[in-house]
């Protein structure tokens, strides 16, 4: 009697010991688990980092922070890509008018040229 009361104490023991043990299979870099005091973890990952949850909130914000400035930046870049762009569409069409320009002026001198020289002649 002793003994299955001896053995129903340590099943009832052991139980209460794995009813605190968590396995987790996920072992990617977004995984968050909250564990409170008494709590076991079993690791199946290669490693893993364990920090308070004020900690976490501090990390989390400089994250969120990051991600604002992040897409500020990316709305920069964005604006200085259009402005660039809108820049050689400028020197692109400057460029045809010089170029036009030029073959007008090409063609009053070739004229000058034959008058001057019908006129010498």
């Amino acid at each position: 009697m002793k003994k299955i009361f001896i053995m129903i104490i340590l099943l009832a023991g052991s139980y209460a010991l794995l009813a605190q043990v968590k396995t987790f299979n996920a072992c990617t870099a977004e995984d968050v688990f909250k564990l409170l005091k008494g709590d076991s973890l079993v690791v199946k990952c290669d490693s893993v980092y364990a920090i308070t949850s004020e900690r976490f909130h501090n990390y989390e914000l400089m994250r969120l922070t990051l991600q604002k400035n992040n897409s500020l930046l990316f709305g920069t870049i964005t604006q200085m890509k259009q402005n660039y762009e809108k820049r050689i569409d400028q020197l692109n069409k400057d460029y045809s008018d010089m170029k036009s320009l030029y073959v007008k002026c090409d063609e009053n001198s070739s004229g000058y040229l034959k008058c001057d020289t019908r006129s010498l002649k």
